[in-house]
């Protein structure tokens, strides 16, 4: 057998694993009995548990009320935030045109329009609605960043 074959080193090695794998099946039923034999003498040990606690609700029961009430805050804590986000949200974004609207009327609200379109006719208004979509969408994360926070 040429010893430098490539081929020759593979199938050497396949038949070693083979020849293991037989050596291992043999002395299965040595191990089967070795571990019965373990498992029989601490047979008293693994029936001295008592598995009565373990069906009994009421060792789980405190911990099933405060997941719970966990989850209840949680879920409160995300609808308070996006109703308030929303709040914030109208509030910066649409209740000062309703507000001029109700107040100064019809003509009020075109100059407030055209104040809006020769402001972003500026060199820095991308900036400025910028900073505004910021500073609304910080207010908008702020209880989600109070309730972390806490």
């Amino acid at each position: 057998m040429n010893n430098n074959n490539p081929l020759s080193q593979t199938q050497l090695g396949s038949l070693q694993l083979l020849a293991s794998m037989e050596k291992e099946r043999a002395n299965e039923s040595r191990y089967l009995a070795l571990y019965t034999d373990l498992l029989q003498s601490r047979l008293h040990v693994l029936r001295k548990n008592d598995s009565s606690q373990h069906t009994d609700a009421n060792n789980y029961a405190e911990e099933t009320r405060i997941l719970k009430k966990a989850i209840s805050h949680e879920r409160k804590a995300w609808a308070s935030g996006l109703a308030i986000g929303c709040l914030v949200f109208v509030s910066i974004r649409k209740l000062p045109f309703w507000a001029t609207r109700l107040v100064g009327g019809k003509a009020k609200l075109q100059s407030m329009y055209d104040a809006e379109i020769a402001a972003s006719k500026r060199t820095n208004s991308h900036l400025q609605r910028m900073g505004c979509t910021f500073f609304t969408s910080f207010l908008n994360e702020y209880p989600f960043i109070l309730y972390f926070v806490t």
